[in-house]
Order: structure tokens, then sequence, then C-alpha cells
């Protein structure tokens, strides 16, 4: 009998492909598949946009009541924060 060896994965790592002020483009070796990472800046905008028209930026689908709750709350969240560290900075 021969003993099997498990087969050893390939191993794919995500690499960057390009940084932008809103978003990073990662790329995976190997498959070539690429994704896009969204910064807080870039969340806060796509959130707006979202809040805005009452539709999923990707789908296209009518936000339910708890995504609207939530996009809502991670905006101010996050304009809080920006408050906080601007009186921290002695900036208005």
């Amino acid at each position: 009998m021969k003993d099997k060896k498990p087969k050893e994965k390939k191993k794919r790592s995500w690499f960057t492909k390009r940084k932008m002020k809103e978003a990073t483009l990662i790329e995976q070796t190997g498959t070539g598949r690429q994704r896009t990472l969204l910064t807080q800046t870039g969340r806060f905008n796509r959130y707006t946009q979202e809040l805005e028209s009452g539709c999923n930026a990707h789908t296209g689908e009518v936000l339910t009541d708890a995504q609207l709750a939530y996009r809502a709350g991670y905006r101010n969240a996050l304009g809080e924060s920006a408050s906080i560290h601007n009186r921290k900075q002695g900036k208005k």
C-alpha cells in the first residue's frame, strides 16, 4: 500500500495592485481575481450615495430598514470620530 500524501494546496496570496484615496485594488496571484477594498472615505461616500438613492450601489436592490439604519449609523460614527480628532488637534 502506498501512503497517500495530502494534496498540497496552491498558495494564493493577494497583492496590492493600485492604491487610491477612496479604495485599494488588490489582485490574487494565480487566478488574477481582483477585489476593491474601500477605505473609510470610500465607504462613507458609497453609503451617502446609497442613502440618497435608497438602493444598493452594486446590486441595485432597494435597501431594507435595517440596511438604511446601519449605513446612517456608520456615517454618524465617522462624523463623530472626526470631530473628536479635530477637537484634540485644536481645529474647528
